[in-house]
């Protein structure tokens, strides 16, 4: 990198202000606890306040031999306009220094969530919904600086919206900031779940948590349903399909009248 890019790169990364002299945002306006949660099987983040999920983006995860770490995270640091330099890994050995643009395989913002995985944009969206990365979790362009704007503003990172507005139109200004208010990013792999009011049955493409009848039952227990209500011939429909592709159907639609009632069903979607 020459010198006179490096310098601008470094000015802008600790502090920002050289943007727009004055307009700054000092001291975090959080607005509700925030949190992020990413079901790697189901392709999902959502963006919680107060427990309550506010928003949901599909997004690409690792594939197998690049898995995604599941566990318990936290989110620091955004980097609007990033540089991509290639790790010191087998499938990175050939690529190069990207600049920012739309070619950057970071897209125009990465968010950082442990050691060097991040949350990030990219120029491939076809890849989205899919396991399809080298660990990093991508995001449509558009949902990542939206994401981005909402972790700024709620966490205390400390930019204007006119900033942002700058920094989104000139992908020269490289912007770094350190959230005062670190998020707690919970990234989980569970192939059964419940969301929404639907039971959800995901492909167990890493090979972790086989989805089964016996584990959609204790779900659906868990959450009220009395179980000896539940319409088995259906649910197993659904654990078939689901090992295949993610399917789901409404919870209430499992459940029978009786336990002896009898009732038809279309296919699971």
């Amino acid at each position: 990198m020459r010198s006179t890019q490096w310098k601008r790169m470094v000015s802008l990364v600790v502090a920002g202000v050289a943007l727009c002299g004055g307009d700054l945002v000092t001291g975090p306006a959080r607005q509700g606890d925030l949190t992020l949660r990413l079901n790697i099987s189901a392709f999902r983040l959502d963006l919680l306040q107060a427990g309550v999920v506010t928003a949901s983006y599909p997004v690409a995860v690792g594939e197998p031999r690049y898995a995604t770490p599941a566990g318990e995270f936290t989110l620091t640091h955004i980097t609007w306009n990033p540089w991509w330099y290639p790790p010191s890994s087998d499938w990175a050995r050939k690529e190069t220094v990207h600049p920012p643009g739309t070619a950057n395989p970071m897209g125009p913002v990465k968010l950082q969530f442990g050691g060097l995985y991040f949350l990030h944009g990219t120029p491939l969206e076809s890849s989205i919904g899919k396991a399809a990365s080298h660990g990093c979790v991508r995001m449509r362009d558009a949902d990542a600086l939206a994401l981005a704007r909402v972790v700024n503003r709620l966490a205390g990172g400390g930019l204007s919206e006119d900033t942002l507005d700058a920094i989104e139109a000139d992908s020269s200004l490289t912007t770094t900031v350190q959230l005062l208010e670190p998020v707690p990013v919970a990234v989980v792999y569970l192939t059964v779940e419940i969301n929404d009011g639907r039971l959800y049955i995901h492909r167990d493409f890493y090979r972790r948590d086989r989805p089964t009848d016996a584990r959609a039952l204790l779900l659906l227990h868990g959450a009220g349903v009395d179980t000896a209500h539940v319409d088995r011939a259906l649910l197993a429909r659904l654990i078939r399909r689901g090992r295949a592709r993610s399917a789901s159907v409404p919870v209430d639609s499992l459940v029978l009248p009786t336990s002896s009632a009898l009732r038809s069903h279309e296919d699971v979607p």
